[in-house]
């Protein structure tokens, strides 16, 4: 019997994550859609559920950025600091696409780890509580500079 419940976890947790592809799919080809001047075509999210309409392509810039992308496009955007929640209700407003109930504590935990440091140039204010990005600085030389 406890194979047939870890198949049935393995199969349950497979069909949430290709839903939500299918889901993110489906709004990727809706804004494209849209942007080359078709009609954006209406989706029921559930066999038995009303269709839901489709945003406009113009409000949904999030929709296909990874998530630290997503954040430094914001942040940069509004040009000042933002608490995760605020940066959460902003990516969900731009399409982004989740399920998270805690969508703001998500987006602080994945910005405290040194990817969104180091190669999105995201930073924590003094306070430990705002993100900003940090402006590009171009210290570096290149390699035929010294040449």
């Amino acid at each position: 019997m406890d194979n047939v419940t870890a198949v049935l976890a393995e199969l349950h947790e497979e069909h949430r994550r290709l839903s939500a592809e299918l889901a993110r799919v489906e709004r990727v080809i809706d804004v494209i859609v849209e942007l080359s001047g078709g009609e954006p075509q209406v989706r029921a999210t559930a066999p038995n559920a009303p269709p839901r309409p489709v945003p406009a392509a113009a409000s949904l810039p999030y929709v296909t950025l990874n998530l630290y992308e997503a954040v430094a496009a914001h942040l940069a955007e509004v040009n000042e600091p933002q608490t995760s929640r605020q940066i959460a209700e902003a990516l969900v407003a731009g399409g982004y696409p989740t399920r998270s109930a805690y969508f703001g504590n998500v987006i602080g935990t994945m910005l405290r780890r040194k990817d969104s440091t180091r190669t999105y140039r995201i930073s924590v204010t003094a306070d430990g509580r705002r993100w900003f990005v940090r402006p590009q600085t171009s210290t570096k030389k290149s390699a035929t500079d010294g040449e």
